[in-house]
């Protein structure tokens, strides 16, 4: 018993002793990560907004859209596949309005329709 004892002290001084040597390095502030700022514009360019038609009660008319969420585009040849949680587009459905998703292009936030072609 007193060996395991003593086994599991050692073994608990050896973690604290390595634990404080990893926290303690100094992590250089020029550390690049590379090719990190090329994935985060390839990915920024395939999230969209999901927005529906309807005014928020109020009288400016450039929000004649409501935002619901967010998704993001898969595209294979010429088919573009744009994905989103069901609890997103939940609302559109149920009051059969329209889904739009939102984009930021070249001429600016663009809006296009969208198919729900699967739902569960």
């Amino acid at each position: 018993m007193k060996k395991y004892l003593l086994l599991v002290i050692i073994i608990i001084l050896m973690l604290s002793i390595f634990s404080t040597r990893i926290y303690s390095w100094n992590f250089p502030e020029d550390f690049a990560f590379v090719g990190l700022e090329k994935i985060a514009k390839d990915v920024k360019k395939s999230v969209f907004a999901v927005q529906t038609e309807g005014n928020l009660q109020n009288e400016n008319k450039d929000d004649d859209y409501i935002s619901l969420g967010t998704g993001f585009l898969m595209t294979n040849d010429n088919i573009v596949l744009g994905i989103t949680c069901e609890h997103v587009i939940r609302f559109a459905i149920k009051n059969n309005k329209p889904i739009l998703i939102g984009l930021n292009t070249s001429k600016g936030l663009e809006r296009f329709k969208c198919i729900v072609v699967f739902n569960e």
